[in-house]
């Protein structure tokens, strides 16, 4: 399937030019309850489906070093991205894609574990657990989904459910 993450909110116009230029499935972060400006909106996943996409949730505040990363802020980050899915109308049962935005060393795993325990924790089986990094998270975090980045993976790659 071809998708795409993007950070930029898609009008009823560019859904349909996404649509037509074969792509299948938008990666759209959440966010709007927090006032986030690369947030997804409702009237914008309306576009998005009215456009015939599928849309794929991601949670991304700040996760760009090992000090981010811990068993409670994997709790508290769940709960946040419950709060934005149903807001949205999410699906319960889809997998929502939890980020590691930087190129994490293997130091860095013990503490990236503990916030995927937490993030799965917290989410409880409401919603899949999905992980969005580099080829050494996608190879150390067991979860539901995996979309690895094409940043920080040297080529490597790791059986994914996305790839960027």
């Amino acid at each position: 399937m071809n998708g795409i993450d993007c950070a930029t909110r898609l009008t009823a116009a560019s859904a349909q030019a996404l649509k037509q230029a074969g792509i299948m499935a938008i990666g759209r972060y959440l966010g709007y309850q927090h006032g986030w400006s690369k947030a997804l909106t409702p009237d914008e996943a309306k576009s998005i489906h009215a456009a015939g996409l599928s849309i794929f949730l991601i949670w991304e505040s700040a996760p760009t070093s090992k000090s981010y990363f811990s068993y409670s802020k994997g709790i508290s980050d769940a709960a946040a991205a419950i709060s934005e899915a149903e807001y949205l109308g999410a699906t319960t049962g889809v997998a929502i894609y939890f980020t590691v935005d930087y190129d994490a060393p293997a130091a860095d795993m013990s503490a990236i574990k503990d916030y995927f325990q937490g993030v799965k924790d917290g989410l409880g089986g409401k919603y899949l657990m999905g992980v969005y990094g580099p080829y050494v998270v996608m190879k150390s975090v067991t979860a539901d989904r995996y979309f690895q980045t094409y940043a920080w993976s040297g080529g490597q790659t790791a059986p994914n459910h996305i790839y960027q």
